[in-house]
């Protein structure tokens, strides 16, 4: 062996991911890497002739190239809801349907993807390729309504993200679903209670309402009105404990007049009695004196 090769001693070896031959200078990986967690490598190597007894340094750069390990995913913004309702005025746009330039924006999406280079480039694809002989789908997400001929409100999108990684790109694993209905026929569009209900006014691309704003003061009445009828039944209840009581004080002040009276008349009686057994008396000792004297 004319020549040895080895990692330079002025680094730290260690936390190097990688190893040399002494024998042939092959560099070889010894353990996983991640361009998302450190792209790029330097170090040295020092080789030996030990011929000569001369010693060389060169310097090493490993550049880590992507891996397609990332799917792409969806912005959780509320303007990017996995769940959007649309609302366009469709009998004022049909008057301009012959404008070819007259295009309807609906909405623009937005996902990320982790990975560099073509693995993290996106593209936005609908689920149904029959939703494309009515709407665009840029390659910046933005969605616009091109022809309303036999276009049948309200409509449903899906629409996906994919990038461009290689060998084999990926698919969101989820997906937006987007309603566009007439604005004249509001009661037509679907309704999910735990979907974010967007109003949006398409002429100056502005949000008019928002479910989670209306179920909050729907929320807020409910609990006012059950406070008033739990104030209600307090006073009720106070008010029928004080007739109660009154009515019972009224019985009672009766009981106790009709009482004295029943005493009052059982004491005449006993009087009465007693004034006619002392006229019974006087007439019998009267009778007895008579017969006395007779005889």
């Amino acid at each position: 062996m004319e020549i040895s090769y080895h990692l330079s001693k002025d680094q730290i070896v260690s936390t190097l991911p990688f190893s040399i031959d002494t024998h042939n200078g092959i560099i070889t990986v010894t353990r996983e890497l991640d361009r998302e967690i450190k792209s790029f490598y330097k170090f040295l190597i020092d080789s030996f002739n030990h011929k000569t007894r001369q010693t060389s340094q060169t310097e090493i750069h490993i550049n880590i190239l992507d891996e397609n390990d990332h799917y792409p995913v969806f912005d959780n913004s509320i303007n990017n809801a996995r769940e959007q309702f649309v609302f366009i005025n469709k009998s004022s746009s049909l008057i301009r349907r012959h404008d070819v330039n007259h295009n309807i924006f609906i909405a623009r999406i937005y996902a990320t993807d982790e990975d560099e280079g073509s693995n993290g480039f996106i593209n936005y694809y609908f689920t149904n390729n029959d939703n494309y002989a009515f709407f665009h789908l840029y390659s910046n997400g933005t969605i616009v309504l091109y022809n309303q001929n036999n276009l049948h409100l309200p409509y449903r999108l899906e629409i996906y993200a994919r990038d461009q990684g290689n060998p084999v790109p990926f698919n969101s694993k989820e997906s937006i679903v987007i309603y566009v209905c007439d604005a004249l026929k509001r009661k037509e569009c679907p309704a999910d209670e735990l979907a974010i209900h967007q109003d949006w006014n398409l002429n100056g691309n502005s949000i008019h309402k928002n479910r989670l704003t209306a179920n909050f003061y729907l929320g807020s009445v409910f609990i006012m009105i059950s406070i008033l009828l739990f104030i209600v039944i307090i006073i009720v209840c106070v008010v029928w404990n004080l007739i109660l009581k009154g009515e019972l004080k009224v019985k009672h002040q009766q009981i106790h007049t009709n009482g004295l009276k029943s005493s009052t008349e059982s004491y005449n009686c006993r009087a009465e009695a007693r004034k006619n057994l002392s006229k019974k008396n006087k007439q019998r000792s009267f009778v007895v004196s008579i017969i006395c004297f007779f005889s």
